[in-house]
């Protein structure tokens, strides 16, 4: 059951299994949860703010990966409560795109100044990134001001959607389903600039998950595998500047 990072995962919380969250959604409403901002539906509401900035909009992957670009559609303002302003949006206009292994130490990726007001049109910003990280987020300052239904300046912000993709790295993981009544057999392909690999396991989230081993090999046997039970593994490729690539597979050892 290999898994080969060369795919945009974009609509992640399908994709690719993570956790999407805010600094804040309007009025707690079910309808403007960030997760909304991930559902891959462009004519619902999506995620907002209450009003405030500084705020953001974030993703936690489920195991670390390099986005190299994101893309957002912003928001109609009559989605919002029916004002009579549905030329102009809810939209950012100065934001941070940012990266964290940790959710407190933030590495910024991106900055825009100009962000634009239009309605329906996907805009696309490409990231100069080769290091996975588990957690991205948009970290905005101001809304373009369009709002009429405000006497400016006002500090809404909402995005129908937010897109993350990924590179066309090639690590393809590959952990045996039965075959083996000793171990399971973790298998990966080599990736360009790392100098060594970190493997890991769980049976359930990488939040969970258990460092066995760090090499320069492209095998791994777990001959501690329970006979029977489902693992989660993930082979992370490294070099001095971090984790530069990471991909996982299920696998079992026979009875």
């Amino acid at each position: 059951m290999a898994l080969a990072l060369n795919s945009p995962v974009a609509t992640a919380s399908q994709t690719t299994g993570g956790v999407a969250s805010a600094s804040e959604f309007y009025n707690g409403a079910p309808q403007s949860a960030p997760d909304k901002a991930f559902d891959g539906n462009t004519t619902t509401y999506g995620w907002a703010n209450s009003n405030n900035t500084p705020s953001w909009l974030r993703y936690d992957f489920d195991i670390p990966r390099v986005v190299t670009n994101y893309r957002y559609i912003c928001s109609l303002v009559t989605q919002w409560g029916g004002w009579n302003d549905g030329a102009h949006s809810w939209s950012p206009k100065v934001w941070y795109f940012q990266a964290s292994h940790d959710g407190a130490t933030w590495t910024n990726l991106d900055s825009q100044n100009n962000g634009s007001s239009v309605w329906g049109t996907w805009f696309d910003y490409p990231v100069a990134n080769s290091n996975a990280y588990s957690i991205y987020r948009m970290y905005f300052l101001t809304n373009t001001g369009d709002n009429a239904a405000y006497a400016p300046p006002d500090n809404w912000i909402a995005l129908t959607e937010l897109e993350l993709d990924g590179s066309n790295s090639s690590l393809i993981v590959s952990a045996s389903d039965g075959g083996f009544d000793d171990k399971v057999r973790i298998t990966w392909v080599a990736v360009g600039g790392a100098a060594g690999y970190q493997m890991w396991r769980s049976t359930n989230a990488f939040d969970t998950a258990t460092n066995l081993w760090n090499g320069n090999a492209l095998t791994y046997d777990d001959t501690n595998a329970v006979a029977g039970l489902d693992y989660r593994y993930w082979v992370r490729a490294t070099n001095t500047a971090g984790v530069v690539s990471a991909n996982s597979d299920w696998g079992y050892r026979d009875l």
